[in-house]
């Protein structure tokens, strides 16, 4: 060799001058060249072994085969997705980019929906900004000078020397930017925004096993494993109740995308966690996906809870609780800025009242249901078998991450058990359940196979990959076809019309009795509601020729040109609500005619039933405007058709436009002289309804309930029954007011809780019969106020403003309540029956507007803590972990720790598959997280050593075989096919290299000169 070169290798001087470590020039100034940033990655692709290629092969096809389920031909087609609650999810990263954002906010205040709401005050927002990220681009010129700064950032961590710590986080950003400056399609964007959990779960279902130590063929089973979570259709009783609880392909369909985004991030953080917890490194990482998961969707992250504090039984010790709580602590000031407000306003959350599971006097396939048709049904009987057998070879092998997950199936089915019947309803613990069930399935047959693959040896501590290459290529497979031809999604699969499922391969037929109709879901959603026709044939919701993409655009249209109509204008619209609605694509369509008109027109009905206390009001109503209602949220004093009661309850919640299409409710409004038609639109006939402003004046002073608070359970019910009776509306009833309003004392009532007997609580054998609203009020006397004309009404997206003739007489705002507002020239507001405000004007102009509260501006400060505590933690070294008292698979021992040699360790794979015996992903040493006593590692995400770049763990005494040298038969190494390195440089290298056999490597000269960044020292289970 000619010239100096200068080695990275770690170990510093010492490491430099080992004659086995190849040199690798680099140029004066610090910039490298292609060839020499890629030669490590072809060094890695080069020397993959065949266990690599083989679980690299199945997480690919994995994730292909769930693509293909979701026709990404219909994904990549510009239209407006539509089904269940997805079609009305769709408003919703519009309106945050429209309205919210453009005022530096990441929740705030909506008109749409239920005379307002706080839109994503209590419902997730990481899905819909992930949704605005990829729409929003620059549509001009300057998106190719953006993607060329946003390539040239992320290419810079790996060719400049100096930035190489930071090329993942430069990687990212580049990442990030390209996203940002390259616009996509807003229906493109949501529909990938949607499938994108589902395409996640094998990804995260491999990292888990990779990161918990499941030896080969673990990581690529459980990717398999996850496909039989994503295609679950259990539990299929009370009409499919496994279609909404979340996780799988169904429910994401009918809109709880936002759960299994949160579902794979929430895999992805116990992987990480359990690594930590064994090796000491990846805090940041975990706490950001913590804090992500709960982001995206809240109920997950309760599972991630559970598991972490499970996980600190498995693995106990200090240490690991040294490791944790800063994890913790920095996951939640992340999420505080919403997490914060969510938890502090609770009390105007509303409750749908989901009723626990099994329901009495419900009926499964054995008879009336126990819980034992949702944990054990007949479908699941292998998988449990199989989970069943996870739980055994995990602890004779002493596997922890199998304990790990027989723990969570244990807890889910405790959980679904035991969760009182409250605002969470217990089937959403299921989807935890079916995961820890199939993973750990998965973990039983990895862990059989790796043990016979021990057995048949020749070297014990060195078996051969070729058993759990074809163990992982055959579950593939047989997971392929069992779930794809009942799918219909393999080629050559068929679904006949006289039921069941067939796939035809050459002269061979394999037919399935078990049919799964999601592709026809998907087909449905993602074709939009401009792929809807109208009825055609018997059997339909609407008459022949109506209906469809047609009916619906012309409603939509005819709204539009109400509200540019200055003799009308834009407010409120309530819709009468019927089967002909699921012609549109789904009977919420019309939730979106704000989308579609910028929010001109609104919508008395929303998707998001849980984040506004006036939604109750809202199906009461529509159960007396429409010939079938839903009557949607349980429990309620509902009344059949009224149209008289109803039309007087949409003038108090401010609504301005009322549309009919029954005969019914055509007939009775046409004969109200309170309705004006003022449009006509296929089978719609749209009124105009009077005295419906959204300020009005009061005839007579609210009441204050002494004992009635802000929290929904106890609101509700004596308001649901103030709203039914109109006879009490001139004196609203508060929960709080001026010292002169008069005070009330609401009559106790008996408890909806079941079980109850309302004309004899005690007896407890009768249930309750009484419904929310269906109670008597206290008599109130009226004092009268003077009248007071209110003028020049103004409506914001976040604010009303108006005039009035007379200051100090109270007047009522027709906007639903919520503590952020807040008042200009009056004093309030006050929450007032039904779910509306009172302002007592001090000036002539008064102005209400949507602000940030005490708590609001307390959350934004922690989490701009914990952006800051995320950077402090992510320069800290790992934290030394103890030795295990009993080491096993995923400890860094073999299959057989009672039988293995302590000292032999593995080497790890340029594509992730360790060496011969031992785990996936955790190489080397796992007792500690840095060198014993230095103290000294790589911040997590930062730099230090990783599977391309870092060095290479210690060598075992006795070297394996791919580091001896090749027989003397055996011709010598090719040379490489990249340009030759600049012959005398004096720089030091920027990266570690597998070393070479010996004979190949010729003796570098000894240099002293410092390595460009830190020597780091390997950190075992890297």
């Amino acid at each position: 060799m000619t010239g100096s070169a200068v080695l990275e290798r770690p170990g510093g001087e010492e490491a430099a001058a080992d004659p086995s470590a190849p040199d690798r020039p680099v140029r004066r100034r610090g910039i490298l060249g292609p060839a020499e940033v890629l030669r490590p990655a072809v060094d890695r692709l080069r020397g993959a072994s065949p266990a690599s290629w083989c679980t690299a092969a199945v997480v690919v096809l994995s994730v292909v085969f769930v693509l293909l389920s979701v026709q990404p031909a219909l994904i990549f087609r510009e239209n407006t997705p539509t089904g269940g609650d997805m079609g009305a999810h769709v408003w919703g990263p519009m309106y945050l980019l429209r309205h919210v954002l453009p005022h530096g906010r990441l929740s705030g205040w909506s008109p749409d929906w239920y005379a307002g709401f706080p839109a994503y005050q209590f419902y997730m927002v990481v899905p819909m900004l992930a949704v605005v990220a990829l729409h929003v681009g620059l549509r001009s010129a300057l998106v190719v000078p953006a993607l060329g700064l946003a390539g040239a950032v992320a290419a810079s961590g790996w060719f400049v020397v100096a930035l190489r710590p930071w090329r993942r986080a430069l990687l990212g950003a580049g990442i990030v930017l390209a996203v940002l400056a390259t616009p996509v399609p807003y229906g493109v964007a949501f529909k990938l925004v949607t499938v994108s959990g589902l395409l996640a779960l094998p990804v995260a279902a491999w990292a888990f096993g990779r990161l918990a130590g499941a030896p080969f063929p673990g990581p690529a089973l459980l990717a398999v494993a996850s496909l039989f979570v994503i295609y679950n259709r259990e539990p299929n009783l009370n009409g499919g109740t496994g279609n909404i609880i979340g996780g799988n392909l169904a429910s994401t369909m009918a809109g709880e995308f936002a759960f299994s985004i949160s579902l794979a991030l929430t895999l992805l953080y116990l992987g990480f966690l359990v690594n930590g917890l064994r090796t000491g490194r990846h805090r940041t990482a975990a706490a950001v996906l913590l804090a992500l998961a709960g982001l995206s969707h809240l109920i997950p992250v309760f599972f991630a809870l559970a598991m972490t504090a499970v996980a600190l039984v498995v693995w106990p010790g200090r240490a690991r609780l040294r490791w944790l709580t800063p994890v913790l602590v920095v996951a939640g000031l992340l999420a505080s800025f919403w997490v914060l407000p969510f938890l502090w306003r609770g009390a105007y959350v509303n409750d749908m009242g989901w009723e626990k599971l099994p329901q009495k006097g419900t009926t499964g396939p054995r008879g009336p249901q126990t819980i034992w048709d949702y944990l054990f049904p007949r479908s699941l009987l292998w998988p449990v078998i199989g989970a069943g057998l996870g739980a055994v070879v995990s602890l004779i092998f002493r596997f922890r991450a199998g304990l790990f997950l027989a723990a969570g199936a244990v807890l889910s089915a405790l959980g679904f058990v035991f969760v009182p019947q409250a605002r969470l309803w217990n089937a959403r613990v299921l989807p935890f359940y079916y995961v820890s069930l199939f993973l750990l399935a998965g973990v039983g047959v990895a862990l059989v196979l790796h043990a016979l693959a021990v057995l048949f040896a020749r070297d014990p501590l060195r078996p051969g990959a070729a058993m759990g290459i074809g163990g992982a290529v055959a579950a593939f497979v047989a997971a392929a076809l069992f779930l794809g031809i009942p799918l219909g999604t393999l080629p050559g699969a068929t679904l006949p019309v006289t039921g069941g499922a067939e796939l035809r391969i050459g002269g061979l037929t394999l037919h399935r009795t078990y049919r799964n109709d999601v592709p026809s879901w998907v087909k449905w959603n993602f074709s939009g509601l401009e792929g809807k026709l109208p009825a055609n044939g018997p059997g339909q919701k609407a008459p022949e020729g109506q209906g469809g993409w047609p009916e619906y655009r012309a409603i939509v249209a005819t709204m539009q040109r109400l509200g540019n109509d200055p003799r009308f204008g834009c407010g409120r619209a309530f819709w009468e609500y019927g089967s002909r609605l699921e012609t549109y694509g789904t009977p919420m369509a019309l939730m979106l005619l704000p989308y579609f008109t910028d929010s001109c027109i609104g919508s008395m009905e929303g998707l998001y039933f849980e984040s506004s206390a006036t939604t109750p009001y809202h199906f009461l109503a529509q159960c007396e405007l429409s010939q079938t209602g839903s009557c949607a949220q349980r429990d309620l004093a509902y009344r059949s058709f009224d149209l008289d009661l109803g039309i007087r309850q949409l003038q108090l919640l401010g609504v301005k436009y009322y549309m009919a299409f029954s005969d019914q409710a055509v007939r009775a409004a046409d004969a109200d002289r309170r309705l004006t038609r003022v449009a006509a639109s296929g089978p719609w006939r749209v009124y105009r309804i009077r005295d419906s402003a959204l300020v009005a004046p009061l005839t007579a002073k609210p009441a204050v309930m002494r004992n009635i608070g802000d929290q929904q359970s106890s609101w509700l019910d004596p308001s649901a029954a103030w709203f039914l009776q109109p006879q009490r509306w001139s004196v609203p009833l508060a929960t709080d007011g001026p010292a002169d309003w008069p005070r009330v004392t609401v009559p106790p009532v008996p408890s909806l809780r079941k079980g109850t007997n309302c004309a004899a609580p005690s007896e407890p054998r009768t249930p309750c019969k009484r419904k929310l609203g269906d109670r008597s009020l206290p008599a109130v006397r009226e004092q009268r106020l003077p009248k007071v004309t209110v003028s020049d009404i103004r409506s914001g997206d976040d604010s009303v403003s108006f005039r009035v003739d007379r200051i100090g007489v109270p007047v009522l705002v027709k906007v639903s309540y919520f503590p952020n507002w807040q008042a200009s020239g009056a004093r309030g507001p006050w929450r007032v029956t039904p779910n509306l405000m009172v302002v007592i004007p001090t000036s002539r102009d008064v102005r209400l507007s949507y602000g940030r509260t005490g708590v609001d501006w307390l959350a934004i400060i922690l989490t701009l803590l914990g952006i800051a505590a995320a950077v402090w933690l992510a320069r800290r070294p790992p934290v030394t972990m103890p030795s295990p008292r009993w080491a096993g698979v995923g400890d860094g021992e073999g299959p057989f720790p009672w039988l293995a040699d302590r000292g032999e360790r593995g080497a790890d794979d340029p594509l992730g598959v360790p060496g011969p015996g031992l785990d996936d992903g955790a190489p080397g040493d796992q007792r500690s997280g840095g060198a014993p006593g230095d103290g000294e590692g790589p911040p997590d995400g930062a730099g230090g050593s990783d599977p391309v770049d870092g060095p290479p763990p210690p060598q075992s005494p006795e070297p394996p075989p791919w580091l001896s040298p090749p027989p003397v038969s055996e011709p010598p190494p090719s040379p490489a096919p990249w340009p030759s390195p600049p012959p005398v440089v004096d720089e030091p290298s920027p990266w570690p290299s597998r070393p070479l056999p010996p004979a190949a490597v010729p003796e570098p000269p000894v240099v002293d000169e410092p390595s460009p960044w830190p020597a780091r020292r390997r950190d075992p289970g890297d």
